[in-house]
């Protein structure tokens, strides 16, 4: 067993240290807090009190990974004291340390001393640091929390973790609050859904038997088989509060009962049932909590000592106390990029054009508008008037016929030639006007005094001429009638 210790504790170390080195000592960017691996919970506004032993703390968004918390965790200290700077106390004095009532009063120190580390030892020692860790190696983390729970502050503060460390143990905080190990989430580019034991991170809740069912148990099991894979019935994901199956999301991690009780299994029910515990709240303690009853939390039933003793150990109600079965990680996937929404590609103008669908303006400053999805020719500056000595001309291809649709114009000297027609004045009829063979052309010319409002031609479909009228043909009755009237004569 000893062994085994060691080497968790080796492992923990070997990521605490990783970690450090990767995190700046203070984190500002929002980018560079989602590359973190390691957080710990955050709320709008203040912490909001739970218990003695932590804060509860909500995501922002409904799978939110990216938190904060002010609790650091739990640290071995000796004589040569880990936190040992300066700084002045609540009577100006300068020490190393001073005696408080709370963690509130801690914090409240440092915030005065610009110290962004402080530490609570025996419930009421306070001591404080520039850096979160001086000598690391030499002070490594007790493996579980509910170490730093023993000695209680004589005060509760809302708003904060109340760890008051212990004996040659230090509960850390940050002053402000900011993400760092360990946390409620883990997480990573190679996130794999898994839920692990923080203290014991090889294993991982696991639905038993791989049995996506109502009433299927919960329990502890190694998180990978001898091929490195992960399988489905230990990937969860944590949505709007609730811990579902990847596999089957209508399923979720619950107690089943209308009352909650200690040492109850827990179970894969379905998500919304009746009579069942589901919510939950994680915790910068790393405790997972049912919200409906805030004082139970998951628990790895007969702990996580006994090296591989822990596979296959049930997941358990227990009322939280810390401890290092009460522990857990989300190893989630870091929520995926968010393509940038494409920036819409301009519509094509549809007016003021000088060439468009067949029609061209070779001189002067007509233009060519197509919003009716036909080619027009307009004045220049309509719809407003035009302007005095204007000319221009328009080629038109494949048109056999145009239409005005507004003419308004100096009557005899503002004048549009098509062919041999020539247009000006106020054309209250706009007739279609089919095109001799070889007239492609539109002709504006405008004189040097008074104006008009200006002309709209548009391409519109040859007309076919109208058929000469042809008599009714006449009845029997009506040629007898014929042949009475000329013997008359």
């Amino acid at each position: 067993m000893g062994a085994n210790v060691l080497l968790i504790t080796r492992m923990v170390n070997m990521i605490l240290k990783e970690l450090i080195l990767s995190v700046p000592q203070k984190v500002t960017n929002k980018k560079m807090m989602q590359r973190k691996e390691c957080y710990s919970m955050e709320e709008d506004g203040q912490m909001q009190f739970i218990t003695p032993q932590s804060s509860g703390l909500r995501p922002k968004k409904k799978n939110a990974m990216e938190a904060k918390g002010n609790f650091i965790g739990c640290y071995w200290d000796n004589g040569d004291r880990e936190y040992d700077d300066d700084f002045k106390d609540a009577k100006g004095k300068k020490v190393e340390s001073t005696l408080v009532d709370s963690v509130e009063d801690c914090a409240t120190l440092a915030e005065k001393n610009k110290m962004p580390y402080f530490a609570l030892q025996v419930g009421k020692e306070c001591r404080m640091s520039k850096k979160m860790f001086n000598t690391y190696y030499k002070y490594p983390p007790v493996l579980g929390n509910s170490h730093c729970a023993k000695q209680k502050p004589k005060k509760q503060s809302k708003g904060w973790p109340n760890y008051g460390g212990n004996a040659w143990v230090n509960a850390i905080y940050y002053t402000k609050k900011s993400p760092y190990y360990p946390g409620a989430f883990w997480e990573s580019p190679d996130g794999d859904y898994t839920i692990r034991l923080a203290w014991a991170n090889a294993y991982c809740l696991n639905i038993e038997g791989a049995k996506y069912k109502e009433g299927q148990a919960i329990m502890a099991y190694r998180c990978v088989n001898s091929k490195g894979v992960v399988g489905d019935n230990m990937k969860f994901t944590v949505k709007d509060g609730l811990i579902k199956s990847n596999k089957d999301p209508k399923l979720c991690i619950s107690y089943k009962g209308k009352k909650m009780e200690p040492s109850k299994q827990i179970t894969l029910e379905k998500c919304g049932a009746k009579d069942a515990f589901q919510k939950i709240q994680l915790f910068d303690d790393m405790t997972i909590r049912f919200t409906d009853s805030m004082e139970f939390g998951f628990n790895i039933y007969l702990g996580i000592g006994g090296g591989n003793g822990i596979n296959t150990r049930k997941l358990k109600t227990y009322k939280v106390t810390a401890a290092n079965n009460e522990a857990f990680l989300i190893r989630s996937p870091v929520p995926p990029t968010p393509k940038p929404t494409p920036v819409p590609t301009p519509s094509p103008p549809m007016k003021g054009l000088k060439k468009a669908m067949g029609w061209a303006i070779s001189t002067g400053k007509c233009t060519i508008d197509i919003t009716s999805g036909t080619p027009c020719v307009v004045s220049p500056n309509f719809p407003k008037p035009y302007g005095d000595d204007e000319s221009c001309k328009v080629k038109m291809k494949n048109t056999k016929a145009v239409k005005p649709e507004t003419f308004v114009t100096e009557k005899y000297f503002d004048n549009v030639k098509i062919g041999d027609i020539t247009l000006n004045g106020v054309l209250k009829k706009t007739p279609t006007m089919n095109l001799k063979k070889g007239v492609d052309t539109i002709e504006w010319s405008s004189d040097f005094y008074l104006g008009g409002k200006g002309w709209k031609i548009c391409k519109t479909k040859y007309k076919a001429p109208d058929l000469p009228k042809v008599g009714k043909p006449k009845g029997p009755k009506e040629k007898v009638a014929q042949k009475d009237a000329k013997k008359k004569r």
